[in-house]
């Protein structure tokens, strides 16, 4: 008992600092410092480009904060039941610790756009903002570009095989530098951000549909190997050939030599091959400049690595019950199950998630709060299968899992999620979410869904999953 003690008073003071940095009116300006000992205990990569998990401070906090309460407040036989559990999430952190590690964390961000979205000008602006908050920034060249400028380039007549080793080799090409860029970042040991020219589902693109499956075949790759495990966080700045046709320009590459038409083509496709990642964000170009476009995107790349952000970003829709789902636009439908964990914090939830798609699972560890300035805080961090499995037997046991089928889709340069809850207080509630990455312009809600719209839900916090998983 006295070590367990002993553990949470150095915990809660080793994290006191921590927690009066990011209520701070200026956690913007997060020093290099803050960020190391916020992520102190977040995931690192394996040589293959999985991920394994190293929980984070806020994980040790709602811990320390646990114990304390039920030292106070619970009997004898309560005390030692939780005790247990929470020795049990302790000891599932040092296993995880031990195999990996201490590292700061590491970001995967893909930037993807039509030709002439800016990305590229774009990455370069990027870097120095986010090395001015303390982090080490690598940026991975558009692979393709790389490959045709040293004249690796199909001929106009190319067969299928010709095709398919061209476009498998800018996949494996640009696994090889992201996995590259990795291990040097690790090196490092401090907090590092990959943003990626690209990534590895892009080549979806420019492939029909049987070059790409054949490429799937042969590499033993699947879609979500490629879409959801190497990266945190998607971002598609649109072509200017959609929405501002009088910049579009190829001055910049000398490799690319599309039409408007065609641009516009590859921009829409491109933002299809991403649909069913978790965090896809699309920039357009209505705005009043590059300055503010590139805005945007670094106001999601701020909430994605900690910053917190205003309530009600994220927009959400109650719809009327739908006897069947039948979407008149590409779709993906991703399979979801939420465990709830014991918290200490008022205000905190955290939990576990499995996502997958056809059999394939992804495994995740997430966090959420208000801070004291009523910003909203979230943190997502990858973690392997046996971490999952392991923390399924410390569930808050108030609460179930949540299952629900997601069904997600672009419609007018917004990345929709159709949530149809499957059990739980929510059984048959279908939720629309859409992340509203720019306030200022009204989100157009698609017509084959409009009828069914209730209200919104958006600043109501009894339609959410962590309500639904209360137990009676």
């Amino acid at each position: 008992m006295q070590t367990t003690r002993s553990l949470v008073e150095k915990t809660l003071r080793n994290c006191g600092k921590l927690k009066s940095s990011f209520h701070s009116k200026n956690s913007n300006a997060l020093s290099a410092i803050n960020i190391k000992n916020h992520h102190r205990f977040y995931s690192s990569f394996n040589n293959n480009g999985s991920y394994r998990n190293i929980f984070t401070t806020l994980s040790l906090v709602s811990i320390a904060g646990g114990l304390a309460y039920y030292y106070m407040n619970k009997s004898d036989e309560e005390l030692n039941k939780q005790e247990q559990q929470f020795s049990i999430i302790q000891e599932i952190l040092a296993e995880e610790s031990k195999l990996e590690g201490e590292a700061p964390p590491i970001y995967r961000i893909v930037l993807t756009g039509g030709p002439c979205s800016g990305k590229s000008t774009g990455i370069q602006k990027l870097r120095e903002r986010l090395q001015n908050l303390g982090f080490h920034v690598f940026i991975v060249t558009e692979v393709a570009t790389l490959l045709m400028t040293g004249g690796a380039r199909p001929p106009a007549d190319a067969t299928k095989e010709q095709i398919i080793a061209f476009e498998a080799s800018i996949i494996r090409t640009q696994m090889a530098l992201e996995d590259c860029y990795y291990e040097l970042a690790k090196s490092l040991k401090k907090p590092t951000i990959l943003l990626c020219d690209r990534g590895c589902m892009d080549t979806r693109a420019y492939c029909d549909d049987y070059i790409w499956q054949a490429m799937l075949d042969t590499y033993g790759w699947t879609v979500p190997q490629l879409r959801d495990k190497r990266y945190d966080c998607v971002i598609h700045l649109v072509s200017t050939a959609e929405g501002a046709e009088e910049f579009y320009t190829l001055e910049n590459n000398n490799v690319r030599s599309e039409s408007v038409e065609l641009a516009r083509e590859l921009d829409y496709k491109l933002r299809a091959s991403y649909i069913g990642h978790p965090q896809v964000f699309i920039v357009d170009n209505f705005t009043k400049s590059f300055d503010e476009k590139l805005q945007r995107v670094f106001n999601i790349l701020s909430h994605q690595i900690g910053i917190p952000r205003a309530k009600g970003v994220r927009r959400r829709f109650l719809l009327k019950p739908l006897e069947k789902v039948q979407l008149d636009v590409k779709h993906e439908i991703i399979d979801l199950e939420q465990v709830f964990l014991p918290s200490s914090e008022e205000g905190t939830v955290t939990r576990i998630v499995r996502r997958g798609q056809n059999g394939i699972y992804s495994y995740s560890y997430n966090s959420s709060s208000i801070t004291e300035d009523g910003k909203e805080s979230t943190k997502a961090r990858p973690i392997n299968a046996r971490t999952f499995v392991n923390l399924l037997e410390q569930s808050d046991k108030t609460r179930i899992p949540i299952r629900k089928k997601i069904y997600s889709f672009v419609y007018q340069n917004h990345y929709f999620e159709l949530n149809h809850y499957l059990n739980g207080k929510g059984e048959g509630t279908f939720i629309l979410d859409v992340e509203d990455v720019d306030p200022g312009k009204p989100i157009e809600l698609p017509p084959f869904l409009k009828d069914y719209v209730e209200k919104e839900v958006t600043a109501r916090d009894n339609y959410t999953s962590f309500i639904f998983s209360k137990q009676d």
